[in-house]
């Protein structure tokens, strides 16, 4: 039996459908999106002091990509944080871990997509030409 040893040429399709886009464009704005609406809401409740929380917790997201870069130095796992935390700690921590992961993205999908339908509702009343609180930072003021 001949084995074919020539590299066969592909070629990719350059198209892009407008619900592709769509998608794209809504997990391309989700993490503004939780930026926009977790600011307000964090100053309105801690002050002055917003800045530091913003801080402290970007320093821990720093912490944790480091950790995952370490991690996936020493296992090659394509399992993220199940492979990761099985390999490194239990399985059954592994096993927990990425059921808590899965269950964050059922969590987190609805609800970024329920924020960018949220701005782009008021975006359209703000086109318009009606008036809307939405954006406004007024209503997170104490009186």
């Amino acid at each position: 039996m001949a084995v074919n040893t020539k590299p066969s040429r592909t070629h990719l399709r350059r198209e892009l459908h407008i619900w592709e886009a769509i998608g794209l464009s809504v997990a391309g704005a989700s993490p503004a999106l939780a930026m926009a609406f977790s600011g307000p809401g964090v100053a309105a409740l801690v002050g002055r002091a917003a800045a530091l929380s913003f801080l402290f917790a970007a320093v821990t997201c720093i912490f944790i990509g480091y950790a995952f870069m370490m991690l996936a130095r020493k296992y090659n796992s394509a399992g993220s944080v199940y492979g990761f935390v099985g390999a490194s700690i239990g399985p059954r921590s592994g096993f927990f871990s990425g059921w808590a992961m899965m269950l964050m993205y059922f969590v987190f999908t609805p609800g970024s997509a329920a924020a960018s339908g949220f701005f782009v509702a008021d975006l359209s009343t703000t086109w318009a030409g009606g008036t809307t609180r939405a954006l406004s930072t007024s209503r997170y003021r104490s009186a």
